[in-house]
């Protein structure tokens, strides 16, 4: 059974999965994910949410995940 926390996941995969789309060259943090890339006219969700949402799309090969040298984590779209 899929809970309210599921649906917002989905949505924010889709919404992320657009953005990639319109901007492959795009790459980020999930924070800056969530603060600039998803929609500012609704609650984008808070930062589990938004990492739940990357580890799926990184899952089904839409996004990649990059560490860099100092640990921080950016995403950006996989090379199909």
């Amino acid at each position: 059974m899929a809970t309210a926390d599921d649906e917002i996941v989905r949505d924010l995969e889709r919404e992320i999965e657009a953005y990639v789309t319109l901007y492959p060259n795009a790459a980020d943090s999930a924070d800056g994910i969530r603060s600039w890339w998803l929609d500012a006219t609704r609650e984008a969700g808070n930062e589990e949410l938004v990492q739940r949402a990357l580890v799926e799309l990184e899952r089904r090969g839409v996004v990649s995940r990059t560490e860099l040298p100092d640990g921080h984590v950016i995403y950006r779209a996989a090379t199909r």
